[in-house]
């Protein structure tokens, strides 16, 4: 026994390849995670699922977009599957980009859910070998004690509460990999390795992503003023090729998304102009202690990486091999980020020059991967003499089992902290309501889809279903993301569409004006909901079928795509209305189908001109657009019409669409403040509609040439042999 024990002690506390401690790191996070996944019977253990919170109705029904347009060829650049149409590239640059997605896309949809799971904790177990390997050096002495430390980043406090906000974890899983590449230019070696791990952090996700650009600013800064072996000018040189081409390498992503960026209502919002202070100093140590709540809301930061980080990390400032400058920069550089979280100018810079909305230090993964360095530094002073080699009554069996008996203490505390934080703070979906109407959606969309020359749009009968259109894959009008544009917001806001988070998102409430203009044909009642929605919402409605647990209501009114109006649709803006019913009133008479008010307030309840109404829209019926061909970024139609006009389409307008009619390329103008349209003559007209999303042809020329000079600095002997 006493024997087992000792080769027990001795092979914690031996030196192990690189490969090895990497390998380890990467499977004791990927336990842990697994069996507190069984535990809480997530999938694919269980019944639930981690498509909880935003997930629900944001990020998993883009994945299923992203999943759609993959097997249907229908491409990244354009979606109908919500806002009317929106421009999928720049959604898919904060939400899907990911290559570890790329598994969800190719397996059965039923496996999705699970895949996902998988690929959070895959995900988490990759950060842990990745620090692991940040960690460990070619030329020391490696225990499984980086091991551990890297299970400190793995399974911090902010990749634990936001599990369910997983669009963001490559940023953290690239990080140690970002330093490291840093660490080598600062060893005079080439930038291509931090060139490669800060492009691909940035094309995965832009908006986490800047958040490591700042950080490799100031990281660099440790080598330039602390570290710096080679002269300041070269260093600064191969740090700034090595930056250049890594947002080179992401400029497909960075440039349509800065582009469409410029569109929302985020970009109009700036720094209040006074400082204030959140939470204190004091919340933010709190948090540095294990098993504590997650912060989701506007709390303190979510820090903890392990309860012995912090008085590791101080060890540092006691060792006399650490120099004095490197000791202030990464003392400061602590400081720095334990003020960004306190600090509302800070806060708004690091988000992106945004305040965030709830969920809070989303930058703080960085500050957990600081502590742990510092933590593992101090932790090999302590190993290699700033404590045993003073205590000379210690010896070497008994400084084993110490430093044994605190990795086992450190270990069985992170483990500890993941299973409760995962079984009562992480939030977790019931996969069968989730899905309780998929089986039925799937027939219905069998049945009510649109051809190849056809084009129509579906919602449901009662709004909640955030962005239901991604998630069953049918052109659809509710829309929930952060790249919406302000013009989307504030027209659908201007018919008083409800909103669930602000300034980024809308829900769809059904209304015969509203389901006409906008071409929604079918109406999906899912579990009898219209016994909840006014009885004006149903007129012009027929109840087709039912099919499972769905009803299918058909709108003789709907229009197409492209419709001729008067040329008032170009000035009337629905925002000046002071009620729904005035806007949807507005809307109808500005296209010229009636003059007169259709709606009228009678009762406190909506009462419809039915005549009215039927007439206007058999009028706008008459001069509309018949579809030859469709696919989301290019539209080919004939048009036959009686009167000169404005050519309306229920699409957004946006610079990336062009508009050719008789082969000739037209001026496009902006009808209602939102949709797209133009001038056009009375007669026969052949129409087409180009989409291309703006700056991604320019964007990829750069990030090919970045390719192809990474290419060369990683191939030519000459150069490598320069930089090495």
């Amino acid at each position: 026994m006493r024997k087992a024990f000792q080769k027990f002690i001795g092979f914690l506390t031996a030196e192990h390849s690189r490969k090895f401690l990497v390998a380890v790191s990467f499977c004791l996070t990927f336990g842990v995670l697994m069996i507190a996944f069984a535990a809480r019977q997530f999938a694919p253990f269980g019944n639930k699922g981690l498509i909880a919170m935003d997930a629900y109705s944001q990020y998993f029904p883009m994945l299923k977009t992203m999943r759609e347009a993959l097997h249907s060829g229908s491409g990244f650049e354009y979606s109908f599957f919500g806002a009317c149409g929106f421009d999928l590239w720049v959604q898919n640059a904060y939400y899907t980009n990911s290559p570890l997605w790329i598994p969800v896309y190719l397996v059965p949809e039923s496996w999705m859910v699970s895949v996902v799971d998988l690929t959070v904790a895959f995900r988490m177990s990759l950060a842990s070998a990745f620090c692991t390997l940040w960690l460990t050096r070619e030329k020391e002495k490696n225990n499984l004690m980086r091991v551990l430390f890297g299970l400190c980043y793995g399974l911090c406090a902010w990749a634990l509460a936001f599990m369910n906000q997983f669009m963001w974890t490559d940023a953290y899983m690239l990080l140690p990999l970002v330093a490291l590449g840093i660490r080598r230019i600062a060893k005079g070696k080439s930038p291509v390795m931090y060139a490669l791990c800060l492009g691909l952090t940035l094309w995965s996700n832009f908006y986490v992503g800047f958040m490591v650009c700042i950080f490799s600013a100031m990281w660099f800064g440790l080598y330039l003023f602390g570290e710096n072996r080679i002269g300041k000018g070269k260093l600064f040189l191969r740090f700034l090729v090595g930056s250049l081409l890594a947002g080179g390498l992401a400029s497909a992503v960075l440039i349509p998304t800065y582009i469409g960026l410029q569109q929302t209502v985020a970009s109009t919002l700036g720094f209040e102009g006074k400082l204030e202070l959140y939470n204190g100093i004091g919340a933010i140590l709190a948090k540095l202690l294990p098993v504590s709540e997650t912060s989701l809301v506007y709390e303190a930061p979510n820090v903890y990486c392990g309860l012995l980080c912090l008085p590791l990390g101080a060890v540092c400032l006691f060792s006399k091999k650490i120099p004095l400058s490197k000791k202030l920069i990464y003392s400061s550089l602590l400081v720095f980020m334990v003020l960004s979280f306190d600090l509302n100018l800070l806060d708004y810079i690091w988000h992106g020059f945004h305040y965030p909305n709830q969920l809070p230090g989303r930058q703080s993964f960085i500050f957990c991967f600081m502590l742990v360095t510092a933590a593992d530094l101090g932790a090999k002073e302590l190993e290699n003499g700033l404590f045993f080699d003073r205590v000379k009554d210690i010896k070497l069996p008994l400084k084993k089992i110490m430093i044994t008996s605190v990795g086992i203490v450190l270990a069985a505390e992170l483990a500890v902290n993941t299973f409760w934080t995962v079984g009562t703070q992480v939030w977790g979906c019931d996969l069968v309501n989730y899905g309780a109407f998929d089986s039925a959606m799937e027939k219905v969309l069998d049945k009510y889809s649109p051809g190849y020359r056809d084009f129509f749009r579906c919602e449901t009968l009662t709004p909640g279903n955030h962005n239901v259109g991604q998630r069953y894959s049918f052109n659809g009008v509710t829309y929930y993301s952060s790249t919406m544009t302000q013009n989307t917001y504030r027209f659908f806001r201007s018919v008083k569409m409800p909103v669930y988070a602000k300034n980024v998102s809308f829900e769809y409430v059904p209304d015969p004006v509203c389901n006409a203009l906008f071409g929604v044909r079918y109406v999906f009642d899912l579990d009898s909901s219209k016994e909840k929605i006014d009885s004006l919402s149903l007129y012009g409605l027929r109840e087709a079928e039912s099919i499972g647990n769905i009803t299918v209501y058909e709108n003789k009114w709907a229009l197409p795509l492209g419709f001729v109006c008067c040329e008032e649709v170009l000035t009337y803006d629905p925002s000046a209305a002071a009620s729904r019913t005035d806007a949807l009133n507005g809307l109808l008479i500005s296209t010229g189908a009636t003059d007169k008010k259709l709606y009228s307030r009678m009762a406190e309840r909506n009462v419809l001109d039915t005549v009215g109404f039927d007439s206007a829209f058999e009028a706008l019926f008459e001069n509309s657009v018949n579809i030859t061909s469709f696919t989301p970024t290019k539209i080919k139609g004939e048009l036959k019409s009686d009167k000169n006009g404005v050519l309306l389409f229920s699409i957004p307008q946006s610079s990336g669409w062009k508009l050719s009619i008789d082969g000739k390329r037209v001026e496009t103008k902006t009808a209602w403040g939102y949709f797209l349209a133009a001038d056009i003559s009375g007669g026969d007209h052949s129409i087409c509609l180009e989409y291309s999303t703006p700056g991604l042809k320019a964007g990829t020329v750069i990030s090919v040439i970045s390719a192809a000079i990474l290419i060369v600095f990683g191939t030519n002997k000459k150069i490598k042999a320069h930089f090495n």
